[in-house]
Formats: C-alpha cells, sequence, structure tokens
C-alpha cells in the first residue's frame, strides 16, 4: 500500500465517522498501518465504521484489532472446541508409546497446542482418568484464553515494531491456521543475570 491508497482509505473513514484528523495524527496512524495490505486496510475501515456508536475519528488499535480479525479469516476456535481438541488428543496419546502424543496432536491447532503445552498432557489426561475432567477443563479454558490474549497483543502490533520486540522470524497466530506461529516456545532467559 502507498501513501495514497492509504489517504484514500483516511478519507474514507473521515467521511464516515464525520471527522477530520489532522497531518501530525494521520502520520502516526501511516506509521502503524502501512504494513496492512490495501484491500484488508479497506475491509478493516468498513468494519469499524459500521460497529462505531459514537461519531468519533476510530483509534489507531481499532483498526488495527479489526485487521487481525480479518487476517485471522473469521474462524476461531473457541475456547469449548480447543477444549475438545485437547480431550480428543489426550484420549488418543499413551504417554509410554514413543511418538504417541505427536500423532494426537497432529491435526490440533497450533494455538490449542501451546495451551496444551502450558497445561501439560500428562496432567490432562490425568485429570481425565480420574474423573476430575470438570476442574482440568476449567483450567484449560483459562491457560487457552491466556494463549489467544498473548497473540492477539502481538498480532496487533504492526510487523516492524513485532520484529523488534518479538524476533524478526516471529507471526502469531490468532486462532488460525492462516496466520502462523513461528516463534512459539518462551525465550531461554541469558546467562549472567542475577535473580
Amino acid at each position: 500500500m502507498n501513501r495514497k491508497e492509504f489517504a484514500a482509505v483516511m478519507a474514507y473513514i473521515q467521511s464516515g465517522c464525520g471527522h477530520a484528523i489532522d497531518a501530525t495524527r494521520a502520520e502516526v496512524y501511516w506509521d502503524l498501518l502501512k504494513d496492512v495490505p490495501l484491500q484488508t486496510l479497506q475491509l478493516a475501515a468498513r468494519s469499524v465504521l459500521l460497529g462505531r456508536t459514537w461519531p468519533s475519528f476510530p483509534q489507531v488499535g481499532e483498526i488495527r484489532a479489526a485487521v487481525v480479525d480479518i487476517e485471522a479469516g473469521g474462524w476461531a476456535v473457541t475456547s469449548g472446541e480447543a477444549w475438545g481438541f485437547a480431550q480428543r488428543a489426550a484420549r488418543n496419546t499413551d504417554l509410554e508409546v514413543d511418538g504417541s502424543m505427536a500423532r494426537a496432536m497432529k491435526d490440533v491447532p497450533e494455538i490449542v497446542r501451546k495451551a496444551i503445552r502450558d497445561i501439560g498432557m500428562g496432567n490432562i489426561i490425568r485429570a481425565l482418568v480420574r474423573g476430575n475432567g470438570a476442574v482440568m477443563q476449567s483450567q484449560f479454558i483459562k491457560a487457552y484464553e491466556s494463549v489467544v490474549a498473548r497473540q492477539r497483543k502481538v498480532a496487533l502490533l504492526p510487523e516492524s515494531m513485532r520484529q523488534e520486540i518479538v524476533g524478526p522470524d516471529a507471526m502469531p497466530a490468532i486462532a488460525s491456521e492462516a496466520i502462523k506461529m513461528i516463534g512459539q516456545e518462551k525465550p531461554t532467559p541469558k546467562k549472567g543475570r542475577g535473580k
């Protein structure tokens, strides 16, 4: 997207909300939205305008959030569906058989895998075997929602900021197989730092 195309989208938003922004604020919006493909930004602008109930210019964060939703393809794994994936994977995993967990997890969305790793497959299996599925479900859903919230925060960042903060190879998964998460593991603490 170039500046002329971006200016056209900003003019569309201004017409839709009845408020203009000054040149300095427009520069900030350009800086934080220039990495968004034009069609995606156009859809995000329409989406934000349709969802607004007050006549003010939308914040850049609102527009970025709409971009993230659009890039996720409208397909999101709900907490209940994530728990279903986790249960199926746990029931098809025998921790004593090499490769069993990998086979059971092959069709599980990456964002759900992250929540399973955070909780621990062994903990999920033990809870289901002991009849504590409801308690584990509650814990798993909290873990899953935490993973989704973290990934969404990263996804809201412009690509240049994401690279500075998360690393050049990080692209978050937002409940969608269309957006691949590369930097999945927690960073290893650097040696030489005190506690």
